[in-house]
């Protein structure tokens, strides 16, 4: 800009001298283009400075950008951190319900055991192996759990805790978060006693896997499954709400 300046003087100021060499007309001609070629100078001046500008609000911007990102990504870190403490403590909650209500399946089942010397030593030592294995699920060995399940199973295929068996064979493998062996093992507790309340809890166990995957369609038919097969059971209530959840 004060280069063009100068030079816009320097030329106003000898408008004399070129007035004496060329005459009025020729003189005033000349001033008049070096005139506009002061202009067109300015003109590219400002536009030199104004890309200039332009080039500093764009790094300005980009940096602001990458800040942002770099927050992002850190608040996503969060969240996701958030949503695996979440789902930790929803598979821990179902695996608590599961236990009470085992509890009390064994206590009704126990109560009923006929007084004949024989039968109730094996009934007893029956329930004894189920608990262990349920003990070791509460410790959180849930593949040693899984196995002693399997033993009983092998050992009382008869057994009237058949299907709680089978069913905390699934939980195991859920709470390691093997969803594929978990669901082979509720689809056994379906397809092998159709109409046991665990055979509805399983349905939801599975329902949960698919909510985890983000298969929704497959939850919501798992649901409906449910309600429509067990409809009157506390497993159809829970269906139902997670279904207007989904």
């Amino acid at each position: 800009m004060k280069k063009s300046a100068v030079v816009f003087l320097l030329l106003f100021s000898s408008h004399s001298a070129f007035a004496a060499l060329f005459g009025d007309n020729t003189a005033r001609q000349r001033i008049e283009e070096l005139r506009q070629e002061v202009l067109e100078l300015q003109n590219q001046v400002a536009q030199f400075e104004s890309l200039r500008n332009n080039q500093i609000n764009q790094v300005v911007t980009l940096q602001q950008l990458r800040d942002d990102m770099a927050r992002l990504v850190g608040q996503i870190e969060v969240l996701n951190n958030q949503v695996e403490a979440l789902t930790r403590q929803q598979r821990q909650f179902y695996a608590d319900i599961d236990t009470r209500i085992t509890a009390l399946e064994t206590g009704r089942q126990s109560a009923v055991i006929p007084i004949d010397n024989a039968l109730s030593g094996q009934a007893g030592e029956e329930t004894a192996n189920f608990d262990a294995a349920l003990r070791l699920f509460e410790a959180g060995q849930y593949s040693a759990s899984s196995s002693a399940f399997q033993s009983f199973l092998q050992h009382y295929p008869e057994s009237t805790l058949g299907p709680a068996a089978q069913f905390w064979i699934g939980h195991a493998f859920y709470a390691q978060k093997k969803d594929k062996e978990a669901l082979a093992a509720y689809q056994k507790v379906i397809i092998t006693w159709p109409t046991h309340p665990k055979s509805a809890e399983a349905l939801l166990s599975i329902a949960m896997i698919y909510k985890d995957a983000k298969d929704t369609l497959n939850a919501r038919r798992t649901l409906e499954a449910l309600i429509a097969r067990h409809p009157n059971t506390p497993s159809a209530q829970d269906a139902r709400k997670m279904l207007n959840a989904l």
